[in-house]
């Protein structure tokens, strides 16, 4: 019950700390040699992004109002075809439970597990889709949005809360700031250079029916992927 009474946890021990990777691989399916192969990657990958990673005052202001600055807390609701919309729209009209309804129907796991809840974000926050920014801040508490389409997927938003802007001073939480930003922009580049190094390679299928089966998937932007390698 140590859990539960505020001590904090037993220290992390050779032992304890080998049965929980033994755990995460089997429970993923993967190998310790791959999991060594892909924490490996992951390093040179940061080094890299580190090194290619830049900001200007403009984003630090920038950044600053995203983290301070008003900010709105969405509950979020991903359909998996815009057909839902009538059937959930029904359900809201007779009162039922905007995230009972997102257990239901919605396919983004995330937030679906989070009570439906989207992590607040401002105005301007670059991490989230522009139409989710204008059709949130155009909400009034409650209220639920029609139907939004982003990035090829199809969703319905209720405006929580709006939260205000704090009274954080900009030189009082600078130096927070610049880690913030530089740590965000880290993981971007990240994300750019695993996929550069992705696209980079050439994929080999063997088997002819898959082999197919990518091609006319890749050809119609089903998928992204490396091209082929020759037969």
């Amino acid at each position: 019950a140590s859990r539960f009474n505020g001590k904090d946890p037993a220290k992390l021990t050779p032992a304890r700390r080998e049965q929980l990777i033994a755990e995460w691989t089997t429970s993923r399916g993967v190998t310790r040699e791959e999991l060594h192969t892909a924490i490996q990657r992951q390093a040179y990958l940061r080094k890299l992004a580190d090194r290619r990673v830049s900001y200007s005052d403009e984003m630090l202001h920038d950044e600053y109002d995203r983290v301070h600055g008003e900010r709105v807390e969405v509950q979020h609701i991903q359909l998996a075809a815009p057909r839902f919309f009538d059937q959930i729209k029904d359900r809201l009209d007779k009162g039922e439970d905007f995230e009972r309804l997102a257990t239901d129907f919605s396919q983004n796991a995330l937030s679906r597990e989070k009570r439906a809840l989207l992590p607040p974000f401002s105005k301007n926050d670059s991490d989230v889709p522009p139409i989710f920014r204008e059709v949130a801040f155009a909400l009034q508490p409650g209220q639920v949005s029609k139907l939004v389409e982003a990035e090829g997927s199809f969703h319905l938003l209720k405006l929580v809360k709006r939260i205000p802007a704090d009274d954080a001073k900009f030189d009082d939480v600078v130096e927070k700031l610049k880690k913030h930003l530089h740590a965000r922009l880290v993981a971007l580049e990240m994300e750019k250079l695993s996929s550069e190094l992705v696209m980079k390679a050439r994929l080999k299928i063997e088997d002819p029916v898959l082999r197919e089966q990518y091609m006319n998937r890749s050809a119609a932007g089903q998928i992204v992927g490396p091209p082929l390698a020759g037969p």
